[in-house]
């Protein structure tokens, strides 16, 4: 036990320094979680309240709409992960971060130039900044609004100058959703091992995991997914290797069974739930209604339930996932789609990037 104790305190004050200290490995934290950031700052005010000769190093993570200050990618307009898709694409050198897609922004869409100053964003350009700034937050209790504004003030990424502060860190808060969602913990650097997490009005928990894990789907979203998708594969399947293509038609064989269940009228659908699945494919296959004769309406039902009324239950949509997600095919689609849709906005032909070509050859 001795010799524990004498490793960690050794680990504690090597992270004291900032420097050389991985995610995981620094010091033992309060991961302080709560539903608004007012609350979270709430909290950092009581904290400099207490009477300490050394100052509490406490840190505020946030998402980039909050901390970026960059007025080309965070103008206000675009989500979160609109603008971290803007802030990537501005770090790897790529020429499209206006929020207006034109057509000299869809000629140069996700060409790879060689690295420039002029092309990376100007809050990134020092790292002796970024370390500054976030040897600057660790010095007293600092909350989201502060960082924001010291980074404002310094022309400084406070973004990242809040990850670089995060392994010295006592006390790190942050709202449910960067807690609750691992994705965003993995990409903060943050652990959860060894240290103790305590969550403001923990009852509000349950229904932060539901809004983070549902989504809304609507019928024009699908028929758009849908026709998107087909264009795409149209377009490059001859560049598409056999298990790209695999997953490109079972995700249009999804979209088609959604497209066609939302079409259906709710009496249809009502009686399609109540009956045994050989029954419900039946009646499912054979009606194909319009969307004007549906009525609004209001089904609860379980994941099987709605696989079966789908046809879907031998679909895996875990392995289904981890290809959208390991070969970035939504992002993929969402450029060649904007660039379609530009090309015929301006009536005229424009020709397709080399990079969009070599991108949609789906190679992970």
């Amino acid at each position: 036990n001795l010799r524990n104790n004498t490793s960690s305190n050794r680990t504690a004050s090597k992270a004291d320094t900032v420097g050389n200290v991985e995610p995981g490995n620094g010091v033992r934290k309060i991961i302080f979680a709560s539903r608004t950031h007012s609350q979270l700052s709430q909290f950092v005010k009581e904290i400099r309240q207490i009477p300490v000769t050394t100052p509490i190093r406490v840190v505020a993570l946030g998402g980039r709409r909050l901390l970026c200050g960059n007025a080309k990618v965070n103008n206000g307009k675009r989500n979160e992960s609109a603008i971290s898709e803007a802030c990537l694409d501005l770090q790897k050198g790529t020429t499209d971060i206006a929020s207006d897609v034109t057509e000299v922004h869809i000629r140069k869409r996700k060409r790879k130039v060689k690295a420039k100053d002029t092309h990376k964003c100007p809050l990134r350009s020092s790292k002796a900044s970024i370390t500054g700034l976030a040897l600057h937050t660790l010095a007293q209790p600092t909350d989201i609004e502060d960082l924001a504004k010291f980074g404002e003030v310094t022309s400084t990424c406070a973004y990242y100058a809040s990850r670089q502060s995060l392994p010295a860190a006592q006390v790190v808060v942050l709202p449910y959703n960067t807690l609750l969602s691992k994705s965003c913990r993995d990409s903060v650097g943050l652990s959860l091992k060894n240290n103790l997490v305590i969550m403001d009005e923990a009852h509000n928990v349950p229904e932060a995991i539901r809004s983070l894990k549902a989504t809304c789907l609507s019928l024009p979203v699908m028929v758009k997914a849908r026709e998107s998708l087909e264009m795409y594969y149209a377009r490059y399947k001859n560049r598409l290797a056999g298990r790209n293509v695999f997953y490109v038609l079972q995700i249009q064989k999804c979209l088609l069974a959604m497209e066609r269940y939302l079409s259906m009228p709710p009496s249809t659908t009502t009686a399609t739930n109540s009956q045994s699945p050989s029954k419900k494919h039946n009646q499912y296959s054979a009606t194909n209604r319009s969307k004007e004769e549906a009525e609004p309406a209001s089904i609860v039902m379980s994941s099987n339930e709605l696989l079966f009324a789908l046809q879907l239950d031998t679909v895996n949509f875990f392995k289904m996932d981890r290809y959208l997600t390991k070969s970035r095919l939504p992002q993929k689609l969402l450029g060649f789609t904007n660039f379609v849709e530009s090309a015929k906005h301006n009536e005229h032909t424009v020709t397709t990037p080399k990079s969009a070509v070599n991108e949609a050859s789906g190679r992970v």
